[in-house]
C-alpha cells in the first residue's frame, strides 16, 4: 500500500469518527436537552389542583365543625374532643391506608375518598333542613369521617405520583404539592376563621 493510499484511509477513518461524535450527545452533556417542567403535566396539574383544594377545604372544617359544637353546647370539653377526633383517626390509619393504596386504583381511591368527603359535608345542611336541627353526634361523625377519609386520599396521592412524572420531575413535583399543602392549610384556617369571625357575629345579633 502506498503512503498516499494510507494517509487517505486515515483521513477517511478520521471523518467517519467525527461524523459520529457529531450525531452524539457530548460527554459535557452540551446537546442534552433540559428536562420539561413538571408543571408541563397535565396530571400532575390536575392532581396538585385537587389535593389543594381538598386540603383548603379539610382545613375549614376542622375549624368550623368545633366552633359549631361549641356554639351548640357551649362545652370546651365537647370542643377539644372534636379537635381531637379531627386528627387521631388520620394517625391511626395512615399506616394501613398506605397499603391499602399499593393493592388498588389509586385514582379511583382518591376520587371516592373526595366524594365521600363531600357527602359527609352535605350531610350537616341536610339534616338541619329535614329536622330542624343539628345532633351533636352527627358532627363528631363527620370530623371522625373527614379524617378517615383523608388519611386515603394522602396515601394514594403519595403512592400514584411517581408514576405521573418522570424522575427528573420528582423532586420538583414533591416540592410544589409541599407547597401547595402548606399554602392550603394556612389559607383554608384562615378562611375558616373568617367565617367563624361573620356567622359569630350573626349568631349574637
Amino acid at each position: 500500500m502506498t503512503g498516499q493510499q494510507m494517509k487517505s484511509g486515515h483521513q477517511s477513518v478520521d471523518g467517519a469518527s467525527h461524523s459520529v461524535q457529531a450525531r452524539s450527545p457530548g460527554a459535557d452533556g452540551s446537546r442534552h436537552t433540559a428536562p420539561s417542567s413538571v408543571w408541563n403535566n397535565r396530571d400532575f396539574f390536575w392532581l396538585f389542583l385537587g389535593r389543594t383544594i381538598a386540603q383548603a377545604g379539610t382545613a375549614v372544617t376542622s375549624i368550623a365543625i368545633p366552633w359549631l359544637i361549641l356554639e351548640l353546647t357551649g362545652s370546651a370539653m365537647q370542643t377539644g374532643l372534636a379537635f381531637a377526633v379531627g386528627f387521631v383517626p388520620y394517625l391511626l390509619l395512615s399506616l394501613p391506608a398506605g397499603v391499602w393504596a399499593d393493592t388498588m386504583n389509586r385514582k379511583t381511591l382518591m376520587v371516592a375518598a373526595d366524594c365521600g368527603r363531600l357527602l359527609l359535608l352535605l350531610s350537616i345542611p341536610l339534616v338541619q333542613w329535614l329536622f330542624g336541627e343539628i345532633p351533636i353526634l352527627l358532627l363528631f361523625a363527620v370530623q371522625a369521617g373527614i379524617s378517615l377519609l383523608s388519611a386515603l386520599f394522602d396515601a394514594a396521592y403519595s403512592a400514584c405520583l411517581p408514576n405521573l412524572v418522570e424522575g427528573r420531575q420528582l423532586q420538583q413535583g414533591n416540592a410544589a404539592l409541599q407547597l401547595g399543602s402548606s399554602l392550603s392549610r394556612i389559607g383554608g384556617r384562615v378562611a375558616g376563621g373568617m367565617l367563624i369571625a361573620v356567622l359569630g357575629r350573626r349568631t349574637r345579633c
